[in-house]
């Protein structure tokens, strides 16, 4: 049984599970039919512009999805999608890449890694579990990974996902997902859209 503590609030595996569902539907039932539409398609749209960046600046699309997905945390897409762009504006005229972000230094080391031709699974560790699943998502529009933001999480639990929960605010989505006959992304991405619109 998964038994997790939050903030003084103690809740046991079906308990948890069932909460997590009635708030997750509560956001999905407020979506608009626009709403929807854009979030069922939201990953394979950023597919394509990852794809066009990669035509523009001459990269792999693997590594330009790798770049975009460790600068997210922290960042709102549009300003992820800025600073992918200036990063790679940068390498492409072989300048020094320009320090972009939320989190500095630590994340622009990984995307100046990725682009001198490391290794993806060298680069961003076991433990970067939303990092990972957003670039996979990104490439393969039928991933069945769940990408666990701090939307997600915020609408799923009420606060950011402490350490040992996002397996579990994982599950509780990819399970609402498959009632839904959606893939995780596409309900993670609807849910997104209506949340920041509500927020």
């Amino acid at each position: 049984m998964i038994k997790a503590r939050i903030d003084g609030f103690t809740v046991a595996g079906n308990r948890q599970h069932k909460a997590m569902r009635r708030r997750i539907l509560k956001v999905w039932d407020a979506r608009t039919e626009q709403e929807e539409t854009h979030g069922r398609e939201w990953y394979r749209e950023a597919g394509r512009l990852v794809r066009e960046m990669a035509r523009r600046y001459r990269v792999k699309t693997e590594i330009v999805a790798g770049v975009l997905a460790v600068l997210s945390p922290g960042r709102v897409w549009e300003a992820n999608l800025l600073d992918t762009h200036r990063v790679l504006t940068a390498h492409y005229a072989g300048r020094a890449l320009p320090l972009v972000g939320t989190y500095g230094r630590r994340n622009m080391e990984k995307a100046e890694r990725l682009l001198a031709g490391d290794a993806w699974l060298d680069v961003v560790p076991e433990t970067s579990v939303k990092v990972r699943a957003f670039r996979a998502c990104i490439l393969d529009p039928g991933c069945d990974l769940v990408v666990v933001d701090r939307h997600a999480s915020r609408m799923a639990i009420g606060r950011e996902t402490p350490d040992g929960l996002y397996d579990v605010v994982a599950a509780a989505i990819a399970a609402v997902a498959s009632e839904l006959g959606l893939v995780p992304h596409q309900l993670q991405a609807v849910t997104w859209l209506t949340w920041r619109r509500m927020a």
